[in-house]
């Protein structure tokens, strides 16, 4: 599954990068460099993360998968 977007759980951590962004917003201004970018950073990252990791997972099969297609071939 190429397509994360249809993951639920990417769904629910967009959505809650969103939640995160306008509860932050009320936030001090004073507070923009330290807390708010340090709780919108931890936000961004799980979604972030689901996508890496499902990457990286696709491609590890497609190397097996590539491999046993040519394994027959030099045997021949």
């Amino acid at each position: 599954m190429r397509d994360y977007i249809k993951l639920r759980a990417f769904e629910l951590s967009d959505e809650m990068v969103e939640m995160v962004c306008r509860a932050t917003s009320d936030f001090p201004r004073e507070e923009l460099y330290g807390l708010i970018f340090q709780i919108r950073r931890a936000a961004v990252s799980v979604p972030s993360n689901i996508v890496e990791g499902l990457e990286s997972k696709i491609i590890e099969a497609e190397k097996v998968l590539n491999g046993l297609i040519t394994s027959p071939r030099k045997r021949q």
